[in-house]
């Protein structure tokens, strides 16, 4: 119990020389004026293709921007995956219909926005979780890159199923942009975006993003 303790401590006493390390943080911080320029790391999942197996579920996708362990995550909003639709004739037929074999698209209309840190390589860790308090993965997908300041990086990622969903259970298609700019006009995107903080990362939706600003 002692040396969780210390370790803790030890962690906490780290973060405080370090300095504000999230996005919600900096914004926070008195020590940080509105004439600073902060870097910020827009993660954008716009939909999924999802095998018909997750459908009926109530999902949520969690966005990690880090390494594991010193990340700072993102979540979305639950969405319903709907059944796929079948026609007449499928319940004549013994095995899977066209429509069953089909990946189900979801919206998912998300931009989580991270304080940009060199020291954490671009990681990206996308989980598709179940919603609700427990939380237990569905899915993941990994990302690692080098995003430049203003240059949008476009990606599909297999999602790879987890526990009792083996195999790959479908894609996300998302973007990746590094922003730079005062945090003063950075507090009046967030507030026209109506962005949502929380504990690492402030959430909007996509629609709101436009490529080449926040």
């Amino acid at each position: 119990v002692a040396a969780i303790a210390a370790h803790r401590i030890e962690k906490i006493s780290e973060q405080l020389r370090r300095g504000p390390t999230t996005l919600p943080a900096i914004m926070s911080s008195m020590c940080v004026d509105d004439e600073s320029t902060i870097v910020v790391i827009c993660i954008s999942v716009r939909h999924a293709e999802l095998s018909s197996r997750l459908s009926g579920r109530r999902l949520m996708l969690q966005v990690k921007y880090g390494s594991p362990g010193d990340s700072t995550r993102c979540d979305s909003g639950e969405v319903l995956v709907p059944f796929p639709s079948r026609p007449p004739s499928a319940k004549f037929v013994g095995r899977k219909t066209a429509s069953e074999q089909t990946p189900i698209s979801v919206d998912f209309g998300t931009t989580c926005l991270f304080l940009a840190h060199h020291s954490f390589e671009s990681w990206v860790r996308v989980r598709l979780v179940s919603a609700g308090p427990l939380g237990s993965r569905v899915a993941k997908a990994d990302l690692t890159m080098e995003p430049m300041l203003n240059w949008v990086l476009q990606r599909d990622l297999t999602l790879v199923g987890v526990g009792a969903y083996s195999g790959v259970v479908g894609s996300a298609s998302i973007s990746l942009q590094m922003v730079a700019m005062p945090k003063g006009d950075l507090k009046e995107c967030l507030a026209h975006l109506h962005a949502q903080r929380q504990h690492g990362s402030f959430l909007t939706g996509f629609t709101s993003f436009v490529a080449g600003s926040v």
